[in-house]
């Protein structure tokens, strides 16, 4: 994995915590690509593992026209938050 970290990081510049989605095809979707960590960020093994999602945000979609329908459906969505805090003494 520490060689798409390296892309994610230095050639589309992408910030740590940012969402990456998965859309695995061909074999990779048989096998579970959540096991694919831990890396090494150093051969020595000096400093801690990292894995994938230590880093990013990283979520699956089972195809790219399901995840194109699910970002128009949140576009259209309004989501109202809030946050209630009660502090009793």
């Amino acid at each position: 994995m520490l060689p798409i970290v390296d892309v994610l990081e230095h050639v589309l510049k992408l910030k740590h915590r940012f969402r990456i989605w998965l859309c695995p095809t061909a074999a990779f979707t048989s096998i579970p690509l959540h096991p694919a960590h831990p890396f090494q960020t150093k051969a020595d093994r000096s400093e801690k593992e990292l894995c994938l999602e230590d880093l990013y945000i990283y979520s699956y979609t089972p195809t790219l026209s399901a995840l194109i329908r699910f970002r128009q459906l949140m576009k259209k969505r309004r989501i109202l938050r809030s946050l209630t805090i009660r502090i009793s003494s």
